[in-house]
């Protein structure tokens, strides 16, 4: 199916693509009932304040924007020579000066706006990029979004098994090498810690923070968001985080402050654009 959507964006307009998107977002809504009330109930986090009938609309507009986001994506792999129109990138001074420097770069994001264009190799000035990836059950999705990165110049680190995505991660680092985490999915409970999310103990994954630290790379806090007006988003790559040696370690202090600090800047995000969030992941899970 997802073959098919894909194929269907070579020759239709950003217009149509956006009717497309109000339609298949609409249907989805309505018909997958747990994602609907997963969405419903996650938005209730952020948003204590408001209306059984608010967050409905919020969350609409959420399934709404994910199939655009979608289809945007499908659109600039057929159609590279519209990124510039499509996507805007901000590069705060700090960023700036870490893509210039020799040392690899962790991008940390979260499922926020059209994330994955965080890692598209024009942002970061010629480095080689990578995902740290948790490939979809379905081995056919999973080879085909892998093959789809393949074709935007992005290598695919799996992060399963950890020995291996270990290896791989710190190679690439070592290269001067950028690497992506969208850090806030259930990692469970081998390779998290427990911090503060959106106002619940939350299991998050320390794997940016510990490969930061082991490499000496930088951590840049970056994401993506639909433009206000008009077609297209922004990017930003936000100042980077230093992450001192002894952060390494899983059960260090400093490695939890540092993943806390990510959670608060990722939720703050959230909570300025919750109809961008891609709440439709099972975040929180009995242990």
């Amino acid at each position: 199916m997802l073959r098919a959507i894909y194929q269907s964006t070579k020759r239709a307009s950003l217009e149509q693509l956006r009717r497309r998107a109000e339609r298949l977002g609409g249907l989805a809504y309505r018909w997958v009932g747990p994602r609907r009330r997963l969405m419903q109930a996650n938005l209730g986090l952020i948003l204590p304040e408001a209306s059984p009938e608010q967050i409905d609309q919020i969350a609409r507009r959420t399934a709404q924007n994910i199939f655009q986001g979608l289809l945007d994506l499908f659109y600039l792999c057929w159609h590279v020579e519209e990124a510039p129109k499509l996507v805007e990138v901000h590069v705060s001074p700090g960023a700036e000066e870490a893509i210039r420097s020799e040392k690899g770069i962790v991008a940390a994001t979260g499922h926020l706006g059209l994330f994955p264009l965080v890692i598209f190799p024009n942002n970061w000035q010629g480095r080689p990029c990578a995902a740290m990836v948790k490939d979809p059950h379905d081995v056919r999705v999973a080879r085909f979004l892998s093959e789809l990165r393949a074709q935007a110049g992005i290598g695919s680190i799996n992060h399963q098994p950890p020995t291996t995505a270990a290896r791989k991660t710190v190679g690439l680092l070592q290269k001067r090498g950028v690497v992506l985490f969208a850090f806030d999915l259930y990692p469970g409970k081998a390779e998290s810690v427990e911090v503060n999310f959106l106002g619940r103990r939350t299991r998050m994954f320390s794997a940016p923070v510990r490969f930061a630290a082991r490499v000496g790379a930088v951590i840049v806090p970056s994401y993506v968001i639909k433009r206000s007006e008009g077609i297209g988003y922004e990017v930003h790559l936000e100042d980077p985080i230093e992450v001192p040696a002894v952060a390494g370690r899983r059960e260090s202090p400093v490695t939890v402050e540092l993943v806390q600090r990510l959670a608060d800047w990722i939720a703050g995000k959230i909570r300025a654009y919750p109809d961008q969030w891609w709440s439709i992941h099972r975040r929180w899970r009995r242990e």
